[in-house]
């Protein structure tokens, strides 16, 4: 569907003792080169591990074939391919994307160096992911209060800033923190001190909207209590109504070209951002 999109793997500490799993990748770190190897053995196309699992070794269970951390074989012929990754001020590992310079969210994640890889959530949906997105995106509904009203509890959308760059979208909520989109499938959060969340589409099949699951990883600074996890973990709820809200959506007015209300600002833009890209429009 795309010639080449954006896309947060994950944050440079995931992979600190043991090889982490990523929902499309094994993040490796190498004699202190952090590498995204290819998840799937390429003899059989086997995964190699499960999301969110760390591992001592890659050894397909399938037909036992192994690997060492930097890709090359131990008992076979074939190398896993190894993805050209991007790791930017902020922490995170991007593929097909360079981090702005002068951005508050480069600058936040900048200095949490502490971050510890928590765990992951994973969901799934037969919806579109392009109605999910514009979903999540669209906080016109946050202040509505319908979809979420305990979200509305807890960010006031007046107090917000939208910002925009190079395939991306920002809602600042000041001091508090911000979500990030990264167009067109990763979402991450983060409130203000120490608490990081990615969240990642992967769709079924990228030619088509239908279909995909979503997982979503969470960093902690070790300072950060148990309270404002449990509050901060209120994003799987969240994203788990957006994707409800998607599933019911109907009409045809995609890529939307006026606004009623200027926090559909990012709506705009992330259509106009899908149409740019698609190989076929």
């Amino acid at each position: 569907m795309f010639k080449k999109f954006p896309t947060a793997i994950a944050h440079k500490n995931c992979a600190n003792d043991k090889m982490y799993v990523a929902p499309e990748y094994i993040i490796s770190n190498n004699n202190n080169k952090i590498l995204a190897l290819k998840k799937f053995c390429p003899h059989r196309m086997y995964p190699l591990g499960t999301t969110g699992e760390h591992l001592d070794n890659l050894v397909c269970n399938l037909h036992g074939f192994a690997f060492n951390s930097d890709g090359s074989p131990i008992n076979n012929t074939k190398n896993l391919g190894c993805s050209n990754i991007y790791l930017g001020k902020s922490g995170i590992l991007f593929r097909d994307f360079v981090e702005p310079t002068n951005a508050v969210w480069v600058d936040d994640l900048a200095k949490e160096t502490n971050l510890v890889y928590s765990h992951v959530t994973s969901h799934t949906s037969s919806g579109s992911w392009l109605w999910c997105y514009d979903v999540a995106i669209d906080l016109f509904h946050v202040k509505q209060g319908n979809i979420h009203p305990l979200l509305m509890q807890q960010v006031d959308t007046s107090q917000f800033k939208l910002d925009e760059g190079n395939g991306w979208g920002l809602q600042d909520n000041g001091n508090h923190g911000w979500w990030l989109f990264v167009y067109p499938f990763t979402f991450i959060e983060y409130s203000n001190p120490g608490c990081l969340a990615i969240n990642t589409i992967v769709p079924n099949d990228k030619n088509n909207e239908y279909g995909f699951d979503w997982h979503t990883q969470y960093y902690y600074n070790r300072d950060v209590h148990a309270d404002r996890r449990i509050v901060f973990e209120t994003l799987d709820l969240t994203y788990s109504e957006d994707v409800k809200a998607a599933e019911l959506q109907k009409g045809n007015y995609f890529p939307l070209k006026n606004i009623s209300d200027p926090l559909e600002k990012h709506c705009m833009t992330f259509g106009n951002w899908i149409t740019e890209n698609l190989i076929n429009v």
